[in-house]
């Protein structure tokens, strides 16, 4: 296993390699999304500013003693979260969820946050990243980045032997990442849990159990391998993102902060940024049950699925098996998240605000989930760009790819939604023979024009 000297600068290397990539200076950023000067003026100020005493920052809970973990991809800088478990006499673990804390920084109703308001979240889109902040500052004092003491909103939950939640203390703190890792890295310290550093093993073990407890409350699981288009070069190329266990974990923790602390602001009778989910409306649990599991059966799923939305009042969110919910952990790169921060600070007589009424706060969440719509079709239509550059680019080494039929789109029409296997990705297709949900198929690129926006596929069994 690599020494924690080792691993840094491995992520320090992949991150500047990436950087190069994914990262461009503000004058190169596409014109409508540059920050006005008054904000970079500001973020100037901030980043110059940090390292002095800021309001609020001796009533801190020191938590820098905990070995913390952060796991991102290497290429990400803006880095919001970090984990910690803390075990006691008694034998009783806190998972601890650190979440990084803007609000050190930022002032409600400042240039900076009118205009992370107006962005909504940050873009990551295949080429570069339109960060909600300025870059300078989001990966920079705001983000949980090692070497250094750095602010956190720190979340301490209690599991009871079932991973229902028993316990929950949430508190402005100090922390110090221990471990910068990579999902790789991370999987590795899972698997080989050395004694002298198993704390990572027992997060996800924990984690992993509290993963299955969402599942019998009727969570939708899905485990697969995805690809996104990145451009190297300002060629794309295709990433393959493969499940593991630090990837689930992390994501399960990320949920058990959101749930932990929805569950707190209903107790509190205080308005957040709840984001709910009707469950599956489609499909009996018997239909459901009939269908291959897996791809196929996830398909059918999220077919049925109600759209997700935010509201002032916790609902059941029935896609992630929770009763309660809201999205807590990125708020240097969601503006929700750092909505929902605002109104635990606020309520708490933390920052001098009054937190936002239900009247009040609803209009607001209107806009954002507009606004979230209208981001995740951009993110939506960069990809698809991609994919029919990649695609155009390969024509003369196209060979049929194997899939599997997942369902119907216009069974009139023949048209299918069809998962591709060696790409990991999920597209139209049209079917030449009669098939059905999970039949084993052969893809063949029909047609491909970038400049048209025109892609046919066509499936065959196989």
């Amino acid at each position: 296993m690599r020494s924690q000297p080792e691993l840094q600068q491995l992520r320090q290397a992949r991150r500047r390699q990436q950087l190069a990539i994914q990262i461009k200076p503000e004058s190169e950023v596409f014109e409508a999304e540059q920050f006005p000067a008054e904000c970079l003026a500001e973020a100037d100020r901030l980043v110059l500013s940090a390292s002095e005493s800021q309001p609020g920052d001796s009533a801190r809970i020191d938590l820098s003693h905990l070995r913390s973990f952060s796991i991102d991809d290497p290429c990400t800088v803006e880095i919001d979260d970090a984990i910690s478990i803390e075990h006691s006499a008694d034998g009783i673990h806190k998972i601890w969820i650190h979440v990084a804390d803007p609000h050190r920084l930022i002032q409600p109703g400042g240039c900076l946050d009118l205009e992370a308001q107006r962005r909504a979240s940050s873009i990551y889109l295949s080429h570069r990243l339109v960060p909600m902040f300025p870059i300078g500052l989001g990966s920079g004092p705001l983000s949980l980045s090692p070497g250094s003491k750095k602010a956190a909103i720190s979340v301490a939950i209690c599991l009871d032997q079932n991973s229902c939640i028993v316990g929950i203390d949430i508190v402005r703190s100090w922390v110090q990442i221990t471990y910068a890792l990579s999902y790789s890295d991370a999987d590795e310290l899972i698997e080989l849990a050395p004694p002298q550093d198993a704390d990572l093993a027992e997060i996800n073990a924990l984690l992993l159990n509290r993963r299955l407890w969402r599942q019998a409350q009727g969570a939708l699981l899905m485990d697969q391998a995805e690809g996104r288009f990145i451009r190297m070069d300002g060629r794309p190329q295709l990433e393959i993102t493969e499940p593991g266990f630090s990837r689930a974990m992390v994501a399960e923790a990320m949920l058990l902060a959101g749930a932990a602390v929805a569950n707190w602001a209903k107790e509190h009778q205080l308005a957040m940024p709840f984001r709910c989910q009707a469950g599956n409306q489609s499909l009996a649990p018997d239909q459901l049950i009939e269908l291959p599991a897996g791809a196929v059966r996830w398909a059918h799923q999220r077919l049925g699925l109600g759209r997700s939305r935010l509201q002032s009042e916790a609902a059941a969110h029935q896609a992630l098996g929770l009763s309660a919910y809201l999205q807590w952990t990125s708020p240097i790169r969601r503006y929700n998240d750092l909505l929902a921060h605002r109104q635990w600070l606020t309520h708490q007589n933390l920052i001098e605000a009054e937190p936002l009424a239900k009247e009040l706060i609803n209009p607001l969440l209107d806009k954002l989930e507009q606004q979230s719509r209208e981001v995740g079709q951009i993110s939506k239509e960069d990809q698809r760009c991609c994919l029919l550059e990649w695609l155009e680019s390969l024509k003369p080494k196209l060979v049929a790819q194997d899939g599997v039929m997942l369902r119907w789109l216009r069974e009139d029409q023949n048209l299918a939604l069809v998962r591709i296997e060696p790409w990991a990705l999920e597209l139209p297709a049209r079917l030449r023979d009669p098939a059905g949900p999970g039949d084993l198929l052969k893809i063949n690129v029909q047609e491909v024009d970038p400049a048209r926006d025109l892609l046919h596929l066509k499936a065959t069994i196989g």
